[in-house]
């Protein structure tokens, strides 16, 4: 018993936990500094899973080897898991990309760290690694993350406070104390969000003070059955009008928030999937709808969550502030497998593991906070903000909190749109479609949640009118028509979305509920009514006049037909659906759960509709096309298959 305790007593102690602060230290930094705020309980397991990763295997050494000529390699092996571990996160996610080339750099790396150890133990006789060691192989494992990921070199302000940050920590192994601010003071940075800053808009408009806030509420893949079990969807409707005909342009978010952004038909902007299947964006000519209210005198800011709708597409045209979870995170390290932002590599590993769910950093409660943030910002001159939440779009990260079989939960956090459908016998029954739509509503709360508080905020700044706007880009399937996702057909449940406007400037009386046919492309000239300015020149409706269209055309799909050979045209009650796979025609009004083809039964209603598609006008705007990179990084990132 005297010789083991005296065998504890011999390890380094001090030395291993300061290492392993060390190696904690940096990856949090790390990962807020090129990435977004990291959440807490993030940064809580990775703290104890790094320092039992050096504790628990030395305690192990100090009890069973007594020979201290293997003692001493074993524990320099031990000291150097963190750093294995940390440096497998940073590498992993972009070097398995390489295939084969990318196994063979992880298992080289491995190998090298460890030899590095035992070497310098055989040579110094120190067990535990100096700080300035630690820093130059996480500094390599960062470079060489880059330089796989083909993101190019990131901006001084990411690489000077990496650099300042391992300075500090070389100079601060020399004093416990330091190192124990320096760590502190690491977990902090990555927990505090920069504070938004506005001040555009030209402030010299003549009418800049006349103008209400408006503030742009998307819920990425909202349903509109969905929408209304939402307790912020019931209080908006009771302070404006909800439109229980409002349709969506596209099946799909890219074209369909384009047409938001800019007032445009997808015909006109050209923004989606091209003939060629590459994604492409909003052309530079295409004036968006911030950049006119930018020009009227508005303080406009974005904060975004989905890859298909960042700078790369041509979304921050017109934006002071354009916060966008993808985009701020280009360079995020440790990177995720399937998404850009930073986090460590403990969370991901118990999610690979299904062990424990992802917190969602740039989610709805993240959001919700951006937000109070700008309006506590704004100036005096009207603010246009959009805030995009992407909580709802499989995979749903918080499946893990759900009551359902674990097998289901780690499904749904995957969110494998593949998988699911090779098991479509299974997900397509009453139990697989019940899971599915448990954990969409398990998501929906946390954004109905965020919503409400968005809405206290504003409330709470009475200096202004106000128009409040709550709607999707598209719905969801659910098996319903034998598909999953969105995408992929013009079904109801994926065209029909929730729209509300609501506020004081909103020109509906309160708790109303309109009939009138609305799409996104009425959207642009309803706000920019309501601002002042004129909306002449755009296809879509002003949507407090009586009349509204008489017809709405959806087009585009993301998998299967390409360009405009897919379309949708419906004008009540009758629906057309055209395709590379045939012709559907619906009667909404008898058949609203769209089960009774009548396109051989109504030649002449067909042929009517198909006039009205044709009579659409198509307009070339040479749309940006995404390079590659972006356009695999936005596939991947939403998990989408190609």
């Amino acid at each position: 018993m005297h010789d083991r305790r005296r065998q504890v007593d011999e390890i380094p102690w001090a030395g291993l936990a300061t290492a392993a602060l060390v190696v904690f230290s940096a990856e949090a930094a790390l990962a807020r500094l090129t990435s977004v705020p990291q959440d807490a309980l993030d940064l809580a397991m990775s703290f104890a899973v790094i320092v039992s990763s050096v504790i628990l295997p030395a305690l192990v050494v100090a009890g069973l080897v007594r020979d201290r000529a293997w003692r001493g390699p074993l524990l320099s092996v031990v000291a150097a898991v963190p750093l294995v571990l940390v440096t497998i996160g940073i590498v992993a996610p972009t070097a398995l990309y390489r295939a084969r080339a990318g196994v063979a750099t992880l298992l080289a790396l491995v190998v090298a760290i460890v030899a590095w150890r035992v070497i310098g133990y055989w040579r110094t006789g120190r067990a535990v690694p100096s700080t300035a060691s630690i820093v130059l192989v996480l500094a390599g494992a960062t470079s060489l993350s880059w330089a796989y990921g083909d993101v190019g070199l990131p901006p001084l302000g990411i690489v000077a406070p990496l650099l300042v940050l391992g300075i500090a920590l070389v100079l601060a192994s020399r004093s416990r104390i330091a190192l124990t601010v320096v760590a502190v003071g690491a977990v902090v940075l990555a927990l505090s969000p920069r504070p938004p800053t506005l001040g555009g808009g030209d402030s010299d408009a003549g009418s800049v003070d006349a103008g209400p806030d408006i503030v742009l509420i998307v819920v990425d893949t909202l349903r509109r059955d969905a929408a209304a079990e939402m307790q912020s969807f019931e209080k908006l409707a009771r302070r404006g009008v909800s439109f229980t005909e409002a349709r969506a342009d596209s099946s799909w978010t890219l074209p369909a928030m384009a047409t938001v952004l800019t007032g445009r038909t997808i015909r006109e902007h050209g923004a989606g999937r091209s003939a060629a299947g590459r994604w492409i964006g909003i052309a530079e000519p295409m004036v968006t709808l911030a950049e006119r209210l930018s020009a009227h005198g508005y303080e406009t800011a974005a904060i975004v969550n989905n890859p298909a709708l960042g700078r790369s597409f041509g979304f921050e045209q017109g934006f002071d502030v354009f916060e966008h979870a993808y985009d701020d995170s280009r360079w995020g390290l440790p990177r995720g497998f399937s998404v850009r932002e930073g986090r460590p590599i403990v969370p991901r590993l118990m999610l690979l593991a299904g062990l424990g769910g992802r917190p969602v950093t740039f989610g709805a409660a993240h959001i919700a906070r951006r937000a109070e943030a700008l309006l506590d910002a704004r100036s005096e001159r009207p603010l246009f903000i959009w805030l995009h939440f992407l909580d709802c779009h499989r995979p749903y990260r918080r499946a893990h909190q759900l009551d359902l079989p674990w097998s289901r939960r780690v499904e749904l956090e995957r969110g494998n749109r593949e998988r699911i459908l090779e098991r479509r016998e299974d997900w397509a029954g009453a139990d697989g479609r019940a899971a599915l739509r448990a954990g969409y509503m398990h998501e929906i709360g946390f954004v109905d949640r965020a919503i409400e508080r968005i809405l206290d905020a504003a409330d709470r700044r009475r200096d202004r009118e106000r128009l409040i706007v709550l709607t999707s880009d598209h719905g969801e399937e659910f098996f319903e028509h034998d598909g999953y996702e969105h995408g992929h057909s013009f079904y109801e449940e994926v065209l029909s979305i929730p729209l509300l406007i609501a506020g004081s400037a909103a020109e509906f009386p309160p708790g109303s509920v309109s009939a009138q046919l609305a799409g996104h492309v009425d959207l642009a000239p309803t706000l920019l009514a309501a601002a002042g300015l004129d909306d002449k020149g755009l296809p879509g409706r002003r949507l407090a006049r009586a009349t509204g269209a008489s017809f709405h055309v959806a087009e585009q799909f993301l998998y299967g037909d390409r360009g405009h050979e897919a379309f949708s045209v419906y004008r009540p009650p009758w629906k057309l659906v055209s395709s590379a796979s045939g012709q559907q025609l619906f009667d909404l009004e008898r058949d609203p759960q769209e089960r009774h083809d009548l396109v051989h039964e109504r030649p002449g209603v067909v042929r009517e509709l198909r006039d009205l598609v044709a009579a659409v006008p198509l307009v070339e705007s040479g749309p940006a096309e995404a390079s590659d990179r972006d356009r695999l990084d936005a596939i991947r990132s939403l998990g989408y298959v190609d």
